[in-house]
């Protein structure tokens, strides 16, 4: 029949009855949308609460690509149903109109891509200008509490002494410095994954050109050097503080700042146990309460338990 003839890639088109259709393509679209919901999940948890606004749009980024990969697959079955139709159609009125029509869905999607790469060098305009504000301030506010420190006469064991509110404001700050750190990590790898995954999804070779010629050259990779690309100043002004602190009172606001570095995480992680530790008291209770109204069917008990868990 005339179906025998149609290209093998639209769906249930020339194959044995109960083949299944496009096999390799629908998993691997799957496997992309989960990596990005991952990373989507990873700014909303890493990213410090007052900030939430000033970090990239990833989630607006993700369905303009989503959007595009949906736009390419319909256009790629048009073009190949096109094809065929171009093998078995010979007027040359009508090869040059499927000729044109090609060239204008291919040009669509030339079209679309750039207006995607578009948004993504917008957020990055953004993000990095915020992150250029935010350490001009960090950095004014840096110098005037270590120049204080140094104006002091030095202390034992070679320590600066430091004002009753010095040793607040520079651990306030230190947490500052650490946070726009991860912010700049957050948004510099959102925005590398984000065309990563165009590259992918469309056939292009954007990531590389994308670092070279406008990550590398972004507000970002201010004072950057060979280990350090990004967040440069954001780490010059935890060193700066640093130098005014003891080995021992620097080695806890590392670890402070380490375990508050995933923002609202750790209260969403506190929150978390709380709740699980609230459900298995109320199981427990159950279970206690269950073994007085069923003495003799300890497997209903233990059913209770677990229902109420």
């Amino acid at each position: 029949g005339r179906g025998s003839h149609l290209p093998s890639r639209g769906p249930g088109i020339g194959l044995p009855i109960g083949a299944a259709a496009r096999p390799a393509r629908r998993p691997r679209a799957r496997r992309r949308a989960g990596a990005m919901v991952a990373w989507e999940k990873q700014i909303e948890e890493r990213s410090v609460p007052a900030w939430r606004d000033k970090y990239m749009r990833y989630a607006k980024l993700k369905r303009m690509l989503e959007q595009l990969q949906a736009k390419k697959d319909d256009e790629a079955e048009l073009i190949q149903t096109m094809h065929h139709a171009l093998s078995e159609d010979t007027h040359p009125e009508v090869k040059t109109n499927k000729k044109e029509l090609e060239e204008e869905l291919l040009q669509e999607q030339e079209q679309k891509r750039q207006e995607f790469m578009d948004a993504v060098y917008e957020e990055l305009r953004r993000v990095s200008a915020w992150y250029d504000d935010a350490a001009t301030a960090l950095e004014a506010r840096v110098r005037e509490v270590t120049a204080s420190a140094v104006s002091e006469t030095a202390g034992a064991a070679g320590l600066r002494p430091l004002g009753s509110q010095a040793p607040q404001d520079i651990e306030h700050l230190h947490l500052e410095a650490a946070q726009l750190t991860e912010y700049v990590l957050l948004n510099v790898e959102g925005l590398r994954k984000i065309v990563k995954k165009m590259d992918k999804t469309c056939g292009t070779k954007e990531q590389k050109r994308f670092v070279d010629h406008h990550l590398k050259h972004s507000a970002f990779a201010a004072n950057a050097n060979a280990r350090n690309p990004y967040g440069q100043r954001a780490k010059d002004c935890r060193k700066a503080l640093e130098e005014c602190l003891s080995p021992e009172r620097i080695q806890e606001l590392r670890s402070k700042a380490l375990s508050l570095r995933h923002g609202a995480k750790a209260s969403n992680l506190g929150l978390r146990r709380r709740r699980a530790l609230v459900c298995a008291a109320v199981a427990v209770a159950a279970g206690l309460g269950s073994s007085h109204c069923l003495p003799k069917a300890p497997r209903a008990q233990r059913c209770v338990g677990l229902v109420v868990f």
